[in-house]
């Protein structure tokens, strides 16, 4: 669980809402200031000094609130100074400052093999895909997709049984494409370990429970949680296409 009187998590999760701020600009300001507390008391003199207007900080009740919602609905929200924050998610420049788990933590840090292809896939390819995924997990290495349709889908579905982490394009209650909502935690049977966390889209930060599929910041967060990247099937454009040349620049 979240914990919802936990303040470093309340800080930075302020800093995560707060509009037009985002990770690089988080990430700048941890890079000069202690703690998140810190970094939000700086911000409104900061942006009188560039002659900005003073951002719109969310106050500590607001954010408590998604806190303690998170918790009813068995999400854990982790933050960058957690322990369980998987650290090759944490080494890239624009981490973000808040993710969303539900599931097995212990799997944010296994070996794993990124798996991503077509939506649009034949059955041959779904195929091969959940039985390579399958012969992956039996090998103790945990399977990473973007839960989408097609072969993304077809890998998760085939690495349940021995542990895989979907990366959601939406909140956590918002399971896109809908068909895969049996592939989550809570639609899944308990002796399975599917794991699930989410990001939101353009700033960074946590997706909101609620909120619709936006698919911008899925990528790069998909290929920090793995130490291998398989595609397969795949066509000549599209999200996966995109995935390959941050791949070739991220190395854990």
């Amino acid at each position: 669980m979240s914990g919802g009187a936990d303040t470093p998590l309340i800080d930075w999760l302020r800093l995560a809402r707060t509009p037009g701020l985002g990770p690089v600009g988080i990430a700048r300001l941890m890079a000069r200031y202690n703690t998140p507390a810190e970094a939000i008391d700086a911000l409104p003199g900061r942006a009188r000094r560039a002659g900005r207007a003073i951002p719109a900080i969310p106050d500590a009740d607001r954010v408590s609130r998604e806190i303690e919602a998170a918790d009813r609905a068995g999400v854990r929200l982790l933050c960058l100074s957690d322990s369980d924050y998987p650290a090759a998610l944490a080494a890239i420049p624009d981490a973000p400052p808040v993710i969303a788990v539900k599931g097995r933590t212990e799997l944010l840090d296994a070996f794993a093999c990124g798996m991503v292809g077509a939506r649009n896939a034949s059955a041959a390819g779904l195929r091969l895909a959940r039985e390579l995924a399958h012969g992956l997990g039996s090998a103790e290495v945990c399977v990473v997709s973007g839960l989408a349709r097609g072969i993304d889908g077809a890998c998760h579905a085939g690495a349940l049984e021995t542990g895989t982490v979907a990366v959601l394009a939406g909140g956590l209650d918002h399971v896109y494409p809908p068909e895969h909502d049996r592939h989550s935690p809570a639609g899944t049977a308990p002796s399975k370990s599917a794991e699930t966390w989410s990001f939101t889209g353009r700033n960074g930060s946590l997706k909101p429970a609620g909120t619709g599929p936006p698919l911008n910041r899925r990528n790069d967060s998909l290929q920090t949680r793995r130490n291998v990247t398989v595609m397969i099937k795949n066509l000549n454009s599209g999200g996966v296409t995109d995935l390959v040349p941050f791949a070739s620049t991220v190395h854990v």
